[in-house]
């Protein structure tokens, strides 16, 4: 009787085990997916930033030739005028 109780209580605890490793595994499972998604959305992120710099030099490089025209008084000096 005593031997049977101890191996009841041996089977729970190996059930209890075999749920605790069970749960292991699928946290394991869960969190490599997790990090492939995390993986690929730097990449895209990492793309996209690199586009956004590639316009950012675009548009400043526009920026400043149209500065630079605004700059050029067609030979005429762009002297203060006085009025009195």
């Amino acid at each position: 009787m005593a031997t049977e109780g101890r191996l009841t209580a041996l089977e729970r605890r190996a059930a209890q085990h075999d749920r605790e490793i069970a749960g292991i595994r699928k946290l394991t499972m869960i969190g490599m997916k997790m990090l492939n998604r995390n993986q690929e959305q730097i990449h895209a992120l990492a793309a996209a930033q690199r586009r956004t710099e590639a316009s950012l030099q675009r548009t400043e490089a526009a920026l400043r030739g149209f500065i630079e025209s605004r700059r050029g008084g067609n030979g005429h000096s762009k002297r203060k005028v006085d009025l009195q």
